[in-house]
C-alpha cells in the first residue's frame, strides 16, 4: 500500500518539530523550540488526518472486510464502555462510603476534643 506525499511531508515536519522542542528544551534555546512548536501545531493535524485516512484505507479494502469491521465494532465495541460505566458507578459509591466514613471520624473526633477542653476548662477553674 502506498502513502500520499502529504503523509509523508506532514510526518516528516511533524517529526522535526517534536524534535527541535526536545533539543530546545534540552539546551534552553528559545531559537529551536519556538520553530518547533510552530511546525508541531500545524503539521500534526494534517498528519493525523492523513494517517486516519490511510489506516483506513488500509483496514476498509473491500465490502466484505467493512462488513466484518462493522460486526466487530458493533459486538465488542460495547463492552469496553460497559466496563468503564460500572467503573464509573463503583468510584461513584467508593467515593460516597468514603465521605460518609471520614464525616463520622470527625465527628468522632470532634465530639472527643470538645470533652477534653470542657474536662480542661474545669480542671483551671477548680484550681483557681
Amino acid at each position: 500500500m502506498t502513502v500520499t506525499r502529504t503523509f509523508k511531508i506532514s510526518g516528516l515536519l511533524s517529526v522535526l518539530g517534536i524534535v527541535l522542542i526536545i533539543l530546545g528544551n534540552a539546551l534552553d534555546m528559545d531559537g529551536f523550540l519556538v520553530p518547533g512548536i510552530i511546525l508541531t501545531t500545524f503539521c500534526s493535524p494534517v498528519f493525523s488526518v492523513s494517517l486516519v485516512r490511510h489506516l483506513l484505507r488500509g483496514l476498509l479494502w473491500r465490502v466484505g472486510s467493512r462488513l466484518f469491521v462493522s460486526y466487530v465494532l458493533l459486538g465488542f465495541v460495547p463492552l469496553p464502555f460497559l466496563l468503564l460505566l460500572v467503573f464509573v458507578q463503583a468510584a461513584m459509591v467508593g467515593g460516597q462510603l468514603a465521605t460518609n466514613r471520614v464525616q463520622e471520624a470527625l465527628k468522632d473526633r470532634a465530639t472527643k476534643l470538645t470533652w477534653r477542653a470542657a474536662w480542661l476548662a474545669e480542671r483551671f477553674e477548680s484550681t483557681k
